[in-house]
C-alpha cells in the first residue's frame, strides 16, 4: 500500500503473511529526481535496507 501525502512525498508499507515479513519505505521527488529509502524484515534473515535513486533525463512534463 502506498500513500502520497503531498505532491512530492510518499510512504509505503507491506506485509507478506507466508513468511511474516514486513516492509516499509518513504520517498521524495524533486524536479527530475526521485529518492526512495526502504527496509524489509524477514524473521530468519533480519533487516534488508535499500536506497533507490531515479533520474529522469527527459525532464518532468507539467
Amino acid at each position: 500500500m502506498q500513500y502520497q501525502f503531498a505532491k512530492q512525498f510518499f510512504v509505503r508499507a507491506g506485509f507478506v503473511s507466508e513468511s511474516a515479513s514486513g516492509y516499509a519505505g518513504a520517498g521524495v521527488g524533486w524536479r527530475n529526481l526521485l529518492l526512495d529509502i526502504s527496509s524489509g524484515y524477514h524473521p530468519q534473515l533480519g533487516f534488508s535496507p535499500g536506497v533507490l535513486l531515479i533520474m529522469n533525463f527527459k525532464g518532468k512534463k507539467e
